[in-house]
């Protein structure tokens, strides 16, 4: 069954809050949004698509743009019936959690001595700072990456991007090959940038790939106590180096830009040495010029 038009992107663009859309205003005017924009509609005519129209920008709605402290960049949504609910990684209260998930928050609490959360929804992380956004914001129930390289890269490329040019340093925590397609449109001498595979349960065979660096989240001001989930005790154990360290002292060295270069490649030996394995080359980030080739040849297709 075809899914209901609750609205049309242009109708929600209309619902972001302001200081989102006075700083996306000139990727919303280019005519691949608009293509978006029919292309998503007609497959809402025509398919089950997630997350509801609705929900579709929830996290600009959840996260406003001078509230930003980190950003966890994921794929695509959830493409199972009610888990996709706009937020990256997150499901409604009260659904359980996909395996994914399941791995992220054990990491989280484990990086912070805090308890397992036991509900899987991230709503507190993103009212917290936490931009929970995935490459592409739509798909097709049961068929993941199914609305991929129809625009919505660009779309989300422009949202990295003006968090980039924000002053401030933002913590960019980059999950997935696709995801990290995204890095080279980030300053690693003013951001944070740390890069790891997937948190799937086959990534999850891999630690150094699955070990989030949470607590470099928290020294950003992240996960303070509105952000506090409720759950379980984790198991203890000990952390070789403070993210946290690595990163305050980043931000107050003379030589910043070669100390920000240098604090995501620490955090991630420490993540490594937490594991007892290497730390693996982060693969080459593809040219925001071939995504819009790739969006016109799709587009073409249509």
């Amino acid at each position: 069954m075809a899914t209901p038009i609750a609205a049309t992107l242009a109708d929600l663009i209309e619902r972001i809050p302001p200081n989102w859309r006075s700083v996306l205003a000139e990727s919303i005017a280019e005519p691949w949004f608009a293509d978006l924009d029919a292309y998503v509609k007609q497959q809402r005519a025509e398919h089950t698509v997630y997350p509801p129209a609705d929900d579709v920008f929830t996290a600009l709605h959840l996260t406003p743009f001078a509230s930003v402290r980190a950003v966890i960049l994921g794929q695509d949504p959830y493409h199972k019936p009610d888990e996709a609910h706009g937020l990256a990684f997150s499901v409604p209260p009260g659904v359980a959690p996909p395996r994914s998930l399941r791995n992220i928050l054990v990491e989280w609490a484990r990086d912070l001595g805090r308890p397992i959360p036991t509900d899987g929804s991230l709503v507190p992380w993103a009212k917290d700072g936490v931009l929970l956004l995935n490459t592409v914001l739509t798909v097709r129930r049961g068929e993941p990456r199914s609305h991929a390289s129809r625009g919505w890269e660009l779309f989300t490329g422009a949202v990295v991007a003006a968090v980039a040019a924000k002053p401030s340093t933002v913590v960019f925590l980059l999950w997935g090959a696709r995801a990290q397609g995204f890095r080279t449109g980030i300053d690693e001498t003013r951001h944070v940038l740390l890069a790891a595979s997937h948190p799937s349960p086959l990534s999850a065979r891999r630690p150094c790939g699955d070990a989030p660096p949470f607590e470099v989240v928290e020294s950003r001001g992240a996960f303070t106590a509105k952000g506090t989930m409720s759950g379980r005790s984790p198991r203890a154990r000990r952390r070789p180096e403070s993210a946290s360290l690595i990163v305050s002292r980043a931000l107050k060295s003379p030589r910043r830009s070669r100390s920000m270069r240098s604090a995501s490649r620490r955090c991630q030996r420490a993540a490594a040495k937490r594991h007892g394995c290497a730390v693996s080359a982060a693969p080459q980030s593809p040219l925001m010029t071939s995504l819009r080739s790739r969006t016109a040849l799709a587009s073409g297709r249509r």
